[in-house]
């Protein structure tokens, strides 16, 4: 398998205070053309995209041939940063095949996948989500 991170975009515009009891938390605002408002990577032949957004892997289940890749993209609105992790939260080694450590919104990670199977993954930051665990790519001999 081959790895690669990439960032589209990381601007934000200031920070909004916000009160959550006693603690004053900050929110990062973004500008316009980040994401939530910016449209994904121009999409290609041999790359199947997964949008992460409303802490979802959308979609949750891809099928590609061998040889191709899947990109995960971060498009949430607010910053919340996700992980794409080989394996289940309960496994002994989660992350043992592939792990793409923490990205924010406007990165992606893209991992091309030359062996046949069924391959599982999580977000080590949302492994109790539904939505972001039990997720599969499968992949299948070429055409």
């Amino acid at each position: 398998m081959t790895a690669k991170k990439t960032q589209s975009c990381r601007r934000y515009v200031g920070t909004i205070p916000a009160m959550l009891g006693l603690l004053g938390i900050s929110i990062l605002v973004q500008a316009g053309g980040c994401p939530g408002n910016m449209p994904p990577p121009p999409p290609r032949p041999d790359v199947t995209d997964v949008a992460m957004q409303g802490i979802a892997f959308v979609p949750k289940d891809v099928t590609i041939p061998v040889g191709n890749s899947v990109r995960w993209i971060n498009m949430e609105v607010l910053p919340i940063p996700h992980t794409v992790t080989s394996g289940d939260s309960t496994d002994v080694n989660p992350g043992a095949l592939f792990d793409s450590g923490l990205f924010g919104p406007g990165q992606s990670f893209e991992l091309q996948f030359n062996e046949v199977g069924v391959f599982v993954y999580f977000c080590r930051v949302h492994p109790l989500v539904p939505a972001m665990r039990g997720a599969t790519v499968t992949v299948v001999p070429a055409p």
